[in-house]
């Protein structure tokens, strides 16, 4: 009876109160430490990566091709040594894109008025710009034994949407993605429910 009151889902919790409440339960005894997953057992392991020399055409066609690749794309080394992450977002919010030219129209006599340089300037750069020159270098990570809880937390309080799993010495071995953390969390409170 009482674990059906108790009960959670990934649909009527927001996360940071599935950590709280976890973490009650735990402290109640009701659920034990080894019931609550860890990194290794929700990580996603076969991983879209680039290369640091990729280049930011390159990076937004691999967005664009791959509809099941997450917002965040690892960047390692040759031997899977994470280097940082790069997003969508840091392709729009970090003004790689050229600004086009002013254009004037005067009797039929078409004519560039300014910028013309700039937008030269700018696409010359956006062709030679790599992910090492936008990716976020300083990653939040866990490791394959970090908790369920310490996840959740670090999902939530950190406003981070995939974190990265990664081995010593800075090996990624996995990334964990809020939909990970959900089908987590869904399961955990499954067992609960059902009194395993």
């Amino acid at each position: 009876e009482d674990s059906e009151k108790l009960s959670i889902t990934s649909n009527s919790f927001p996360i940071h109160d599935a950590v709280i409440f976890m973490v009650y339960l735990r402290k109640k005894g009701l659920i034990m430490k080894s019931q609550i997953c860890v990194a290794r057992e929700i990580m996603r392991q076969n991983l879209l990566t680039v290369k640091a020399d990729t280049t930011i055409n390159e990076l937004i066609s691999i967005f664009l091709r791959d509809k099941e690749v997450q917002d965040l794309i690892p960047v390692v080394e040759e031997d899977n040594k994470l280097l940082g992450v790069v997003t969508m977002g840091d392709i729009l919010y970090k003004k790689l894109y050229p600004y086009g030219p002013q254009y004037i129209d005067v009797i039929d006599a078409g004519s560039y008025y300014t910028g013309y340089g700039r937008y030269m300037t700018s696409f010359q750069k956006q062709l030679n710009t790599y992910v090492t020159d936008i990716m976020t270098r300083h990653v939040r990570c866990v490791t394959p034994d970090t908790s369920l809880e310490s996840i959740m937390l670090l999902a939530v309080d950190g406003h981070i949407p995939n974190i990265p799993v990664i081995e010593k010495p800075n090996t990624l071995v996995g990334i964990i993605t809020r939909r990970d953390i959900l089908k987590a969390l869904e399961n955990t409170s499954s067992n609960f429910s059902n009194g395993n």
